[in-house]
């Protein structure tokens, strides 16, 4: 059963919501690296400007230049900011790529112990039916 993306969580099985989940930890250890990567780039890209923009700064600390501080300081206030949300953002993305998808893990390592005990129970347990109905359905 091929399962669609824009069905609602709530009206999948559990099989259906962990093999959804074992397949989006998969696209994440792909993608992995390249994430990293991009990072490292943007976190590199960041010091390249602050050490340029300081050597700006530097150059307009001079008596002539001294008119424009008002300007820049009005100017450098919302560019500080920015660049510091940016810092969090790369600091959490690699927080996050390095810690990620701890609960999704979990599920999927819960549901597999659960389905193990279940395939035991319902191995030991003879079947006195007629039906030969076990426990969990695959």
């Amino acid at each position: 059963m091929r399962l669609n993306f824009f069905r609602p969580l709530w009206s999948l099985s559990d099989h259906e919501v962990v093999d959804r989940t074992r397949r989006s930890i998969a696209q994440f250890e792909h993608a992995r690296p390249w994430l990293v990567l991009l990072y490292c780039l943007i976190l590199a890209a960041y010091v390249w400007v602050w050490t340029m923009i300081i050597q700006v700064l530097v150059g307009l600390g001079q008596q002539p230049n001294a008119p424009p501080w008002l300007l820049a300081l009005v100017a450098g206030i919302p560019l500080g900011m920015m660049m510091g949300w940016m810092v969090h953002g790369v600091s959490y993305g690699l927080f996050m790529i390095l810690v990620g998808l701890r609960t999704e893990r979990l599920l999927v390592k819960y549901y597999d112990a659960l389905v193990a005990i279940a395939e035991k129970h319902t191995a030991a347990t003879p079947d006195i039916s007629c039906t030969g109905n076990r426990l969990l359905a695959p």
